[in-house]
């Protein structure tokens, strides 16, 4: 998975929650319904979605299932994350409308530039 798309599966409010409630303790579904306030089936939903992008990891303990975080993940992440940031970006294309050159030789309108 890449670093987008684990981006996307930490960008909802929900998931994001359980992300931040399992850093603190090992937590079991029912747990998680009570303290997101939302359904067995909303919280089981988020945390596939967890799963499968590496964030949380499931035991079985008897008839509970317990979730906790994969502090790995996270730190793959922001190591993706910094390096796709450290890619320069191909802006040779894009006028620079803040350089005073631009407005002072009228290359680009006013209006081009949103000024």
């Amino acid at each position: 998975m890449d670093a987008l798309e684990s981006l996307k599966a930490l960008a909802h409010e929900i998931r994001f929650e359980i992300v931040r409630m399992l850093h603190t303790r090992d937590l079991c579904v029912c747990e998680l319904e009570v303290a997101l306030n939302v359904s067995q089936s909303k919280v089981s939903y988020h945390l596939g979605v967890l799963r499968e992008a590496g964030f949380v990891s499931l035991l079985q303990d008897g008839r509970w299932s317990v979730y906790s975080l994969e502090p790995k993940s996270l730190m793959y992440l922001g190591a993706m994350v910094q390096e796709a940031l450290a890619e320069p970006c191909d802006l040779s294309h894009v006028p620079d409308c803040r350089a005073l050159e631009i407005h002072q030789t009228g290359l680009l309108k006013e209006s081009e530039c949103g000024f």
